[in-house]
């Protein structure tokens, strides 16, 4: 049976202030569309999965495939719409390609503080997460690029 999360008010009201406080810091307007365009973006398992992983560390589509256990055209599939709305980045390496989030401020905080908080919930990101950990050993950490900024009022 489910686990019953009982939702503080006040929590939600805090959330929503600080919702409200990073898109006016960082100047994000996000449209109605926008927000419904992102919604469809993330609304794919294998792109959920993805952008879970690259919140620990950049890395390239062969440590991707190995990840994830998809071959190699999937994961460049969903990494290129990643890219196309602007979730993910590619730097190349070399003659590799290595990809990482964005600094977009809905994916430093709230998408990560969401994807934090489900994990635990979903074994198919537990799972990508220690296979990441066996893949790359205790190089495994989030990158400080993506660091959840400190709530307001907080040092």
């Amino acid at each position: 049976m489910g686990k019953v999360v009982v939702i503080n008010s006040n929590t939600a009201a805090n959330d929503s202030v600080l919702w409200q406080f990073i898109c006016c810091a960082t100047d994000v307007v996000l449209s109605l569309k926008e927000l419904t365009n992102l919604f469809k973006v993330l609304s794919d398992a294998t792109r959920v999965r993805l952008i879970n992983i690259l919140r620990a560390q950049s890395l390239c589509v062969g440590d991707l495939q190995v990840v994830l256990g998809l071959s190699q055209p999937t994961v460049s599939q969903q990494l290129a719409i990643l890219r196309a709305a602007e979730l993910v980045r590619a730097e190349r390496q070399g003659h590799r390609i290595c990809y990482s989030l964005s600094r977009a401020p809905f994916l430093n905080y709230p998408l990560g503080r969401f994807l934090s908080e489900i994990g635990p919930f979903f074994p198919e990101l537990a799972a990508d997460a220690q296979k990441l950990i066996d893949l790359k050993g205790d190089s495994v950490s989030r990158s400080p690029d993506h660091e959840e900024p400190a709530r307001p009022g907080q040092a």
